[in-house]
């Protein structure tokens, strides 16, 4: 990292626009008087920059945007060091350009009253400063280099300018509801107050950024948008303060490990752990095979029963005791992992973990028996708005579970990857996963190499189980009209309705009616009593019509928010069980402007696919992931490509750029991005003992090394005499 900025060099520009001429069009937001007060005592503070407050302006409702350009064109000009400017308000775009209106803007002058940001670029990219920093809060603030689409890829096409904006809709740019700041900067100053466990001591301006972007993931808001556009190195933003309690663990990478964490010995599976029902795949010659349950269904539901004889229940056979034994009985122990959640049966509680480990192990059983040989190693499928402790109680009932958690992958990433979509060159890509209780709508945008989540929505409420109960609710409706009799008095008969509603609803799937027989139903006063009736497709579609209505805003909302129109969608991806339903499928084709979904591998087995295949790709004998170094321009300087076979060495010579100078500081990076500081961090590791000599004259040669099992080294040796230098990993 470099050096921190000069205070007495740096200057900084903090504006913002509460209220406006047209409250019809831009609404007051008052929130942004908190965003540029509370950002500048960051600035001005000890742990940051610590400028004095005569070099950081702080402008709220400024009324005219001369006055806005003067102070940016002052700061700009007045810094020898590094320049900041922020903005928080409403923004409009255009084809090039995007508009900061301002108290006194009038949406038919907008373009003469407002603040155009091409000449902010223009002022930046003619500045004295070397470096500048600009962070935007507004309203389509992604368009900020007048791109036609959302995301920043070339930025401000200078020297040193490091950009963070909020997104290219107004979702984070708002206050929620008792919340003190906008969403976006909100997330952001609690970052730069609270500090991040378990992070470096000097926060970068990428190492926030990172932070920021799991912070909102976790939240299901958009994700901002972040570029180091000819930037040689990271700029230190702020001194780390970790928060109290227990550290938030990073998302999970173990692509790569640090040396001495082996996997296990046996095969690896993938798992798709859902609410409802789950999926193991393995690789059997190259290629996934899902392996089905005890009773020959490529899915088990995710249930577990407590047996009053002590055994534990799994899968169909402990679905049947939903209605008889409902006490002793869990559906849905997914959704409760990372609360405190828990269950007493007989003297003894269970946590979410434990009774989800349950569960693992069945599917672990199966495979095990379908193989022939251990299975000890597993990629599991997460929803993508799970937050790190939801993700560590997964990896805690898969370890009960007697696996090796190699990697959590987020569910509309595990169907991209069973598709190949991770292949695509720059493509955006909408998954829409309809499971058993609950929706999730995600937008990914896709590299080479690379899927990223950049927008997810759903409907927690809403899931196949719901068509399945207006099944029941009809047919105890038509039994009653015929016998006067009402099943859900009845919990034997309850259960039978429900598990033939099921079938009922899967049948219809392929057919235009199904026909429900359910002899001796319960029992009358003149003795047993049959259902015997026929549902058509027509019928239940009319029963469900308001159910496939919720499906369109969080459809809508997600490509909303992740900036795009429908037809920038590549592909469309259906996954979860629930999506197989013929009105279903269509009204995605519908909202997709007719393209037609990827449905070939089956919706409810995508995502385990897409695990397997990634569990395959962590136990295979080949690096699964480039790792580098930050190269001149930002750029990602390749030391150990992708899919080169372990175990594999490679050498880089470094020197030193001051005289007497004993240790150096690397970090390395893993992934495919061109832009270094776009790709996860594997580790920072410092050289140190280095004979003292002028600067440019050591040649230090540090070697990095993957062995078979993936583990991570890092060695250094003096060329001239041999000697061995220490080598210490810093905490990540």
């Amino acid at each position: 990292m470099t050096a921190w900025p000069d205070p007495a060099r740096c200057r900084a520009v903090l504006i913002g626009t509460t209220t406006y001429t047209d409250q019809v069009m831009w609404p007051a937001l008052p929130a942004v008087r908190a965003n540029v007060t509370d950002l500048g005592e960051v600035l001005t503070s000890p742990r940051s920059w610590h400028l004095s407050r005569d070099h950081c302006a702080r402008l709220i409702d400024p009324a005219s945007s001369d006055h806005v350009l003067d102070l940016i064109h002052d700061a700009a000009t007045e810094a020898a060091d590094t320049v900041f400017i922020y903005y928080s308000g409403h923004g409009e775009k255009t084809e090039n350009d995007l508009l900061l209106p301002i108290a006194t803007t009038r949406p038919d002058r907008l373009r003469i009253g407002g603040v155009r940001f091409s000449v902010i670029r223009e002022i930046i990219r003619e500045r004295r400063a070397p470096r500048a920093v600009v962070v935007l809060d507004c309203c389509y603030s992604g368009m900020a280099h007048g791109m036609s689409g959302a995301a920043l890829r070339g930025l401000i096409d200078t020297t040193s300018a490091y950009v963070l904006t909020s997104s290219a809709r107004d979702t984070l740019s708002l206050a929620p509801p008792g919340e003190r700041h906008t969403a976006f900067t909100g997330e952001l100053l609690k970052i730069l107050q609270e500090g991040i466990p378990a992070g470096p001591a000097d926060l970068s301006i990428g190492d926030v950024t990172r932070a920021l972007r799991y912070r909102l993931l976790d939240r299901r808001l958009p994700l901002p948008e972040y570029s180091q556009a000819g930037a040689a190195d990271e700029l230190p933003l702020i001194r780390n303060r970790p928060a109290p309690g227990r550290p938030r663990p990073e998302p999970a990478r173990p692509d790569i490990r640090p040396a001495g964490t082996a996997r296990g010995t046996g095969r690896a599976a993938g798992i798709c752990f859902g609410t409802a029902n789950s999926v193991i795949t393995v690789i059997e010659n190259g290629e996934p095979t899902v392996v089905p349950s005890a009773e020959g269904s490529p899915s088990m539901p995710s249930v577990v029963t407590f047996a009053k004889n002590g055994e534990v229940l799994v899968g169909e056979v402990a679905k049947r005791h939903l209605v008889i034994n409902s006490e002793r009985t869990v559906q849905g122990v997914a959704g409760k992992l990372g609360t405190d959640w828990s269950l007493r049966i007989d003297g003894t509680t269970y946590s979410a973990q434990q009774v989800s480990a349950f569960v693992l192990r069945r599917l672990k059983e199966n495979a095990e028996a379908h193989l022939g040989e251990p299975v000890t190693d597993a990629v599991i499928t997460v929803p993508a708005f799970f937050d790190d402790a939801q993700r560590q109680a997964t990896t805690e009932a898969g370890a009960l579970a007697g696996l090796n958690v190699l990697r959590l992958i987020n569910e509309p990433t595990a169907a991209a990857l069973a598709y190949g979509l991770d292949e695509e060159p720059d493509r955006s890509a909408l998954v829409f996963d309809l499971g058993g209780s609950s929706l999730d709508v995600s937008v990914l945008y896709i590299g080479d190499g690379f899927v990223e989540v950049r927008a997810t929505h759903g409907d927690t409420g809403l899931g196949g189980e719901d068509w399945d109960r207006r099944i029941v609710e009809e047919l105890v409706r038509r039994f009653k009209k015929t016998t006067g009799v009402d099943l859900t008095k009845d919990r034997m008969a309850l259960q039978r309705l429900t598990e033939a509603a099921e079938r009922t609803k899967i049948t219809l799937t392929g057919a235009r009616d199904a026909r429900v027989d359910l002899p001796y139903i319960t029992a009358g006063k003149e003795g047993p009593l049959h259902l015997e009736t026929t549902l058509t497709r027509k019928e239940f579609q009319a029963l469900t019509a308001d159910l496939l209505d919720r499906i369109r805003t969080p459809f809508l909302s997600a490509v909303g928010d992740a900036g795009l129109r429908i037809s920038d969608l590549a592909y469309v991806v259906l996954a979860g069980g629930a999506s197989r339903m013929p009105a279903v499928s269509a009204l995605v084709k519908e909202l997709s402007g007719g393209r037609t979904p990827l449905t070939r591998l089956g919706p409810a087995e995508a995502a385990s696919i897409g695990a397997a295949r990634q569990a395959g790709v962590l136990k295979a004998d080949v690096t699964p992931m480039t790792l580098g170094l930050q190269g001149k321009g930002g750029v990602l300087r390749k030391v150990i490509e992708r899919d080169v076979p372990v175990p594999v060495e490679r050498t880089v010579t470094f020197t030193t750029t001051a005289d007497g100078q004993s240790s150096l500081r690397i970090r390395v990076y893993e992934g495919e991005q061109p832009t270094a500081a776009l790709n996860a961090v594997l580790g920072t590791y410092t050289v140190s003992g280095i004979t003292a000599a002028p600067r440019g004259e050591p040649r230090i040669e540090v070697t990095f090394g993957l062995d078979a099992d993936l583990a991570f080294t890092v060695s250094a040796r003096e060329a001239a005499t041999g000697r061995r230098l220490t080598v210490t990993q810093q905490p990540t």
